[in-house]
């Protein structure tokens, strides 16, 4: 992960948010950059902490959510969890 992108995540965990926004947050990144956040945000759901992550990599989906919201040019097109999916 890069040194920006870690000082902004610090910045926002250092206040314990009780809702943690990741939008497309692995991009661009190198697979142990990517292993390791992957690993903070299973640490803020383990806290108890609401996480929105959107990405389009359907595998850190499955590792990742409870539920599932996908948009198709700005439209829900599914709801649900990703068993049904």
């Amino acid at each position: 992960m890069g040194q920006k992108q870690r000082v902004m995540l610090a910045r926002t965990l250092i206040h314990d948010p009780q809702v943690v926004i990741f939008d497309e947050a692995t991009t661009g990144l190198d697979v142990l950059a990517a292993k390791g956040l992957i690993e903070i945000i299973r640490d803020c759901r383990k806290e108890g902490k609401t996480v929105l992550f959107s990405t389009h990599i359907m595998g850190e989906v499955a590792m990742l959510a409870d539920d599932v919201f996908i948009l198709h040019k700005g439209r829900q097109v599914y709801s649900g969890t990703m068993e049904e999916l």
